[in-house]
């Protein structure tokens, strides 16, 4: 008797969610591309968790930049902040543009690490505000 409980409202609750879904994906079809955008709702004032997660995301980019060691940052603060081409990081540094290329790697791969929970946040994130 409990398991037919259990199945019966295991499937109400996904022909429920399968509903919701349905009625999100036609309402959002009918927005202009720039209102569809996920990022539009991370910049609106009405979605607080939206500010609170970026501005942690934010410091929490800049203290992982911060663990990475000293070539590696000064690599990867060339490379995103200020948007130089490997070559030109080579030359200013004096290595090689297979060692730049090689700082990034590692400090890419050290970052996707640290920064590994803020990914899924911001996808549930995302999908609380697509299922609202």
């Amino acid at each position: 008797m409990v398991s037919y409980f259990i199945q019966s409202i295991r499937n109400r609750s996904i022909n429920y969610l399968q509903l919701e879904r349905h009625q999100k994906e036609v309402s959002l079809s009918t927005l202009t591309v720039d209102e569809a955008s996920p990022s539009s709702y991370l910049m609106e004032d009405s979605y607080p968790l939206g500010l609170l997660l970026e501005q942690e995301l934010e410091e929490a980019i800049a203290a992982a930049v911060e663990q990475l060691p000293s070539e590696s940052k000064a690599v990867f603060r060339k490379s995103r902040f200020e948007h130089k081409k490997y070559a030109e990081i080579a030359e200013e540094m004096h290595i090689s543009v297979n060692t730049v290329k090689c700082h990034m790697k590692s400090a890419l791969k050290k970052l996707q690490l640290d920064l590994a929970k803020y990914l899924l946040l911001l996808y549930l994130f995302l999908t609380y505000l697509q299922n609202k």
